[in-house]
């Protein structure tokens, strides 16, 4: 999976990347916590585990990722095993570049992805249907069927905040 670690597309002024070294984990855990519905309050500790442990994560950047003039404007993961299955979670387009098609890049670019482009893709949404259904998504008539389990997010975040000694210096 290597190959997918670094792909980079560019729309006019602005970069999309698959490179984790770009990302702005202060810009990503900001929006999460502060202004998405889904992670209200998410500690920047998880945050960085999540990006950590996600297979490909994609920054939307204003200006070259690889410069460090670079303004960090949208995030997504994909969680999936390149196989079968792909999980889109954590989708912004920061409120400033909202309405200049960027989210809609961001999703031609994901559901392009080589390896992951004939997966199964799930992802749950309470306001972007309209978004989504562009790209082929389409409600699950099966929803009935599903099951969840929530585990507890306390002691999930308790376990995380263990030291675990990996080496990706970027993140920190």
């Amino acid at each position: 999976m290597n190959e997918l670690q670094n792909l980079t597309w560019q729309k006019d002024d602005f970069y999309l990347s698959t490179n984790k070294e770009y990302l702005d984990l202060s810009t990503i855990h900001s929006y999460l916590c502060n202004d998405s519905y889904w992670q209200q309050g998410v500690s920047i500790e998880a945050v960085r585990e999540q990006i950590l442990y996600t297979p490909l994560c994609y920054g939307i950047y204003l200006g070259n990722p690889s410069t460090p003039t670079r303004y960090q404007v949208g995030f997504a993961r994909v969680i999936t095993d390149f196989t079968r299955f792909s999980y889109l979670c954590d989708v912004f387009v920061s409120p400033d570049h909202q309405g200049n098609g960027l989210g809609k890049w961001l999703m031609e670019c994901i559901v392009e992805t080589p390896r992951i482009r004939n997966t199964f893709f799930s992802l749950k949404t309470r306001d972007a249907h309209d978004l989504y259904r562009q790209y082929g998504f389409e409600l699950d008539p099966n929803l009935d069927k599903a099951m969840v389990r929530t585990g507890n997010q306390e002691q999930q975040l308790e376990e995380i905040m263990k030291p675990v000694q990996l080496n990706l210096p970027h993140l920190r």
